[in-house]
């Protein structure tokens, strides 16, 4: 008989705080949904940077430029000092060399761009939700950051200063 109404008792007690966890639980769910929506034009969206905007998801297109970055071979990326991490002003090349680099490797430059020029770029998963495994893209999308800096470098250096703009806008 005690052992049914122990056993009674932390059922009870087990299911009470459950309950209470379920709600706390839903209470911030619903409270991160809130400030999701409070969010400048939802989920994702976002005015286009480059042209006029393109209807949909630009996220596929987006990882075809990620993947365009990271196809980029390693002797070519290795002449770029803001990918290879040699910042010393006197290893840069000429930028006539990195300005045939850049032209070489204009795919992934456009696809970003296009990507960009969509109304929303949303990957689908839920950030709320912690970790996920297509966090994975932040490597690449690193990779392609470092690049783009290049670009504007290698302008800045050159002279060309306004041509700085169009790269540093799509690393953001």
């Amino acid at each position: 008989g005690v052992v049914v109404v122990v056993a009674g008792f932390g059922f009870y007690v087990w299911s009470e705080a459950q309950g209470r966890a379920t709600e706390v639980f839903r209470k911030h769910e619903k409270d991160v949904a809130e400030r999701i929506a409070l969010l400048p034009g939802g989920r994702g969206a976002h005015p286009p940077i480059f042209g006029e905007s393109l209807k949909g998801n630009g996220w596929p297109v987006l990882l075809r430029a990620l993947k365009g970055f990271q196809a980029i071979p390693e002797a070519d990326a290795d002449q770029v000092p803001e990918v290879n991490g040699t910042m010393d002003e006197k290893d840069y090349p000429p930028p006539t060399v990195l300005d045939s680099i850049f032209a070489r490797h204009a795919g992934p430059f456009d696809e970003l761009r296009l990507a960009l020029r969509h109304s929303e770029v949303d990957p689908g998963y839920r950030y709320e939700e912690s970790l996920s495994p297509q966090l994975a893209n932040i490597s690449h999308a690193m990779s392609a950051a470092r690049f783009l800096l290049g670009v504007a470098s290698n302008h800045h250096r050159a002279g060309r200063d306004g041509h700085c703009v169009d790269p540093l806008l799509m690393g953001l």
